[in-house]
């Protein structure tokens, strides 16, 4: 088997890009080639601290630029895209992206979720049940054949994928989304499993969070004016999250500012919203723990 390309942007180097390189030399049976993306630059680091095939260079500022030229320095096929704050803790798991990937040999891509420790803080816990949420929402079928992958985890192949490269004129939230819309009028086919999940070590502020939809906002946006569509994304629950205090600030706030930079309107649906998470609030559910 050829090396799997691995392509990891990262802003600097830091404790979660650490443990995120030392999983994939965990990896078994597989063989690999990372190329560590630094946008813009590149820190200075110990090269001989990790092995020869892990390799660090730079790109122009920007998540998607950095994807570029990690596709454009790839030399296998099938190019795994991973963020530097996402750890794989199966020794196991590139193989079974793999194995997956041979199952559906008419895929062009498989991707996994996230998941977040039962430790981490509620900002946290709360962007990882939105980002699993819409992920949910990207499956379209039995066979678990999906709308769209999600950035930070993804194996594509790129011989299926001719021309491959994403918009580098997104330098802010759902950078991948983009090449997800220009897929959707292709024949190109996609498979997403949610039991094929990737650690995320980070943990977010609440100001990170609302950052977050922010950003998010802005891409969608900017996808809305690119392909002249009509339809924005809004957020839609298909599994009720369990609720503890501040819960529903987060999420609510999440929505504000989500909608406010997207273009979605004004959220009318708040007050509904907030007296339906007034009464779960009321129920005393268990504190949420991730999928």
């Amino acid at each position: 088997m050829s090396p799997i390309s691995v392509v990891i942007p990262a802003i600097k180097f830091d404790q979660t890009l650490r443990s995120c390189l030392a999983s994939l030399v965990l990896q078994k049976n597989v063989t690999l080639e990372v190329w560590v993306i630094f946008n813009p630059v590149k820190p200075s680091l110990d090269h001989s601290e990790w092995p020869s095939w892990i390799q660090f260079v730079e790109s122009k500022r920007g998540v998607n630029c950095a994807r570029n030229f990690g596709i454009s320095k790839s030399t296998s096929d099938l190019v795994l895209f991973l963020d530097s704050d996402c750890m794989l803790d199966d020794p196991h798991h590139i193989q079974k992206l793999i194995k997956f990937m041979e199952l559906h040999p008419n895929t062009s891509g498989v991707g996994g979720g996230y998941k977040v420790s039962t430790d981490a803080n509620l900002a946290t816990k709360a962007y990882n049940y939105l980002q699993m949420d819409w992920l949910r929402q990207q499956i379209i079928s039995d066979d678990l054949k999906a709308k769209a992958l999600i950035g930070g985890h993804m194996l594509l192949q790129k011989s299926k994928l001719p021309g491959l490269r994403f918009d580098e004129n997104i330098l802010y939230g759902g950078s991948e989304k983009e090449l997800f819309v220009r897929l959707a009028k292709s024949s190109t086919k996609l498979y997403l499993d949610l039991e094929l999940s990737v650690m995320h070590t980070s943990e977010l502020s609440q100001k990170e969070l609302l950052k977050k939809a922010k950003a998010q906002g802005r891409g969608e946006k900017y996808i809305k004016s690119r392909h002249k569509t009509t339809k924005t994304s809004s957020v839609v629950y298909l599994v009720k999250p369990h609720f503890e205090p501040e819960w529903a600030k987060l999420i609510e706030g999440y929505e504000r500012v989500f909608s406010k930079y997207s273009g979605a309107g004004s959220g009318k649906n708040f007050s509904v919203k907030k007296f339906f998470y007034s009464i779960l609030e009321h129920l005393n559910v268990s504190q949420y723990r991730g999928d």
